[in-house]
């Protein structure tokens, strides 16, 4: 089952930290349509929605830092309690890049000390 959880978080999702940047280069197959989960990276709780073609990162509201998130070849920096949805590059297409756009935002973050 274990093999199960990592196929869908690293390779379906190409998730991985470098460089104190969190990188997702999803290659979702459509097959499965969809999938959500929550992962928490740098003391955000981020819920992951990843279909074939599109990825929505609803950061949680919370005092803390903005992070770096790279999306293909698409670097940005989040801010908690707020949602970001990815227009992801055609699968056959894979030079293309991902586009980025804030869809929603909570009540504003409070202070980072």
């Amino acid at each position: 089952m274990a093999g199960t959880v990592d196929l869908l978080l690293r390779c379906y999702t190409g998730l991985e930290t470098r460089e104190g940047m969190l990188g997702l280069h999803p290659a979702l197959p459509a097959e499965l349509g969809q999938v959500r989960f929550q992962i928490s990276y740098r003391n955000h709780g981020i819920l992951v929605d990843l279909a074939p073609t599109t990825m929505v990162l609803h950061l949680q509201a919370r005092a803390v830092p903005p992070i770096r998130v790279c999306v293909d070849d698409k670097t940005t920096t989040m801010h908690a309690g707020h949602a970001y949805r990815f227009t992801l590059a055609a699968q056959a297409a894979p030079r293309a890049s991902a586009r980025v756009s804030l869809i929603s935002r909570e009540a504003a973050p409070q202070s980072v000390q």
